[in-house]
């Protein structure tokens, strides 16, 4: 009925134990069972967040040296580059607002649409700054880009923060907000 002992165990060994490891604990999580175990934490205690620099918009160009990733250019779990800006320089306090391959983005401006909410993984080389209502976390070693996508795709989002948003026309939310997550 459930095949050979060998057959049960290359079924196992064919999947990482990352991907057991997610599923249990999407489990437990369904289950509450780790709810009470994790409620003191926080996703700002775990990622490295920083929500995205006020560039003037008078500066933005149509090529430059410096690529924008604005909100515009954040879909459903990608990055378009359609409509991208430019900048020519950068200050030095900008530095910090540079996106790193592995990169997790969330619009903080209308995150959810009718695909679903507006996250994607920052994979690109070429030099780019992150733009205010953008959001970027980044993994500091307890949880994975690839899991805190998936969280944020999730119905946990959305449950948690979906009727706090702020706006009128267009629903937005805090990075405190999402920091405050778990």
């Amino acid at each position: 009925m459930y095949g050979s002992q060998d057959d049960c165990e290359g079924r196992i060994r064919g999947k990482s134990m990352k991907h057991y490891l997610i599923l249990i604990f999407i489990v437990l999580l369904k289950t509450s069972l780790l709810w009470g175990a994790l409620g003191w934490m926080r996703l700002s205690s775990v990622t490295d967040m920083l929500s995205g620099f006020a560039f003037k918009s008078t500066d933005f160009k149509v090529n430059g040296k410096y690529r924008l990733l604005r909100g515009i250019n954040l879909g459903v779990g990608d990055v378009r580059w359609e409509e991208t800006v430019y900048v020519d320089s950068i200050t030095e306090r900008m530095a910090e607002y540079r996106l790193k391959s592995g990169d997790v983005l969330i619009g903080l401006g209308r995150p959810w649409i009718s695909e679903g909410t507006r996250v994607a993984i920052f994979d690109d080389s070429k030099e780019t700054y992150l733009v205010q209502r953008v959001l970027r976390l980044r993994e500091i070693g307890l949880l994975t880009s690839s899991f805190i996508t998936f969280l944020l795709h999730s119905s946990l989002l959305s449950n948690s923060i979906g009727d706090k948003t702020t706006g009128i026309s267009v629903p937005h939310i805090s990075p405190g907000q999402v920091g405050n997550l778990f």
